[in-house]
């Protein structure tokens, strides 16, 4: 191994055979090889996904071992598990929305996960990339002057954007609690599930959620919700935020983002916009109509 003066990069050449580094190499060559092969292996459709052959599910059954296993045996292992596996990346496989990372994501997400880098104060410089890939975000959404942070995915997001709303119809909820108030969330009844799980973790109760119906195109119907708010208001419940989903999960129908934001923002209920995992970049289109101040989007 050789070091660059002045230099922090480290340079390997000849590594001495049987030392721990030789089998770090091994590994690495393994499992880029077994990389290479997945990913050429998606290229190809499936008419039928494999089922598990049962001396894998014999082996999965057995009990936690005392022993640690070869690392380059446990790689293979787990490539024979992931091939009998489901893969959104090969060309047949239709359902939902999500896919699988792009290569580059891959080799990106084990560079940063050997560095171990947590994003704190000791991690300054991957800090300032999280901040830049939200400025960049935020830009490409539309909300250039806008802050935010990413999740571990979107059931946090959405999570964090109705707190984030409660606590704006509700300002102290967050230290004081929701106790004594009457508050409800409204999403269409093509919703993610996890809205609801966001609902109950935020304390405001699984009655709180108002499913608004949909129209033919299972978007939410802008008329149906104006009601719903209207109902509320007459019956002394606050409106705390409207989900519109940008990209349903079973169909990819995309609620009338700039009708709902046209609503919320007339009746000062805040609305967020829930995304799908992958999606296009969108056309240019004119500036919505609705106040840019009412809409959030969270994923």
């Amino acid at each position: 191994m050789t070091s660059t003066p002045g230099s922090e990069i480290v340079s390997i050449g000849s590594t001495p055979a049987g030392s721990a580094l030789a089998d770090r190499e091994g590994v690495l060559r393994d499992l880029s090889r077994h990389l290479a092969a997945a990913w050429a292996s998606f290229d190809q459709p499936r008419p039928f996904e494999p089922e598990a052959d049962p001396q894998l599910l014999e082996r999965l059954g057995t009990a936690l071992p005392a022993d640690p296993s070869d690392l380059q045996a446990a790689l293979g292992d787990a490539v024979h598990v992931l091939e009998s596996s489901v893969s959104p990346s090969r060309p047949l496989f239709l359902a939902y929305v999500g896919s699988s990372g792009l290569e580059t994501s891959v080799l990106a997400s084990a560079l940063t996960a050997a560095y171990d880098a947590n994003l704190a104060t000791a991690a300054g410089a991957a800090d300032l990339l999280d901040q830049q890939a939200v400025r960049w975000v935020a830009e490409f959404v539309g909300f250039p002057a806008a802050e935010g942070h990413f999740t571990s995915g979107g059931q946090t997001s959405n999570l964090t954007a109705l707190l984030a709303a409660r606590e704006q119809a509700l300002p102290g909820a967050r230290e004081h609690g929701v106790a004594g108030h009457r508050t409800a969330v409204y999403c269409s009844d093509e919703a993610h599930h996890s809205i609801v799980r966001a609902v109950e973790a935020a304390g405001l109760g699984r009655r709180a959620l108002r499913r608004i119906p949909t129209d033919d195109q299972r978007r939410m119907r802008v008329d149906a919700l104006q009601d719903a708010l209207a109902r509320d208001r007459a019956d002394g419940v606050t409106p705390l935020a409207v989900v519109a989903t940008a990209g349903t999960t079973l169909t990819g129908a995309v609620d009338p983002l700039d009708g709902i934001a046209d609503v919320c923002a007339a009746r000062a209920c805040g609305c967020t916009s829930m995304a799908p995992t992958d999606c296009p970049r969108p056309p240019p289109r004119p500036p919505a109509t609705g106040s840019p101040a009412s809409t959030a989007p969270t994923q």
